[in-house]
């Protein structure tokens, strides 16, 4: 009778292992997609990255202010999640460990000296800059692409958007 309760909930406790761990943008992560990408399943892999990366993406835009380098943040953002995927316990959500991977490798651009240097137009001849306004501005922030943000919810007033 022992062994039969013991098999009850051994089975119990794998039914519970192979359930939802996380449910964002319409994808469901479950264990077994996860256990498949850490046995080195790259399409379970992008499976379980794929809802995460244009977020993640802007997430790198956010922190180093240059499409060009938040496109190569999320690119080593997700070899390292590819390399450290063996390694990930399971403590958080993957998309949280996702950012703290992410956070990680912009931090480590921010430190390096190579990044891009902003580029530098001289005025046209003739022509004198006006002197700076604002101390402190960072010069080398570059607009954000569109088509990466229309599928990311924004409720900020746009533009458009006037106060008096």
């Amino acid at each position: 009778m022992a062994g039969d309760t013991e098999r009850l909930q051994s089975a119990q406790f794998l039914t519970a292992r192979s359930s939802v761990l996380d449910r964002i943008g319409g994808c469901t992560v479950t264990t077994d997609l996860l256990d498949r990408a850490q046995a080195g399943d790259a399409d379970a892999f992008a499976r379980l990255v794929g809802p995460y990366r244009r977020e993640l993406q802007v997430h790198c835009y956010r922190l180093l202010g240059s499409a060009a380098d938040a496109e190569d943040a999320l690119q080593e953002t997700l070899l390292s999640a590819w390399q450290g995927l063996p390694a990930f316990e399971g403590r958080a959500s993957i998309r949280t460990w996702l950012y703290r991977v992410a956070t990680s490798r912009c931090m480590d651009a921010l430190r390096s000296g190579h990044r891009r240097p902003a580029p530098v137009t001289p005025p046209p001849d003739g022509l004198t800059p006006p002197e700076p306004t604002r101390i402190g501005e960072v010069l080398w922030l570059e607009p954000y692409p569109d088509d990466p943000l229309t599928y990311i919810a924004d409720s900020a007033p746009g533009p458009e958007t006037r106060y008096e």
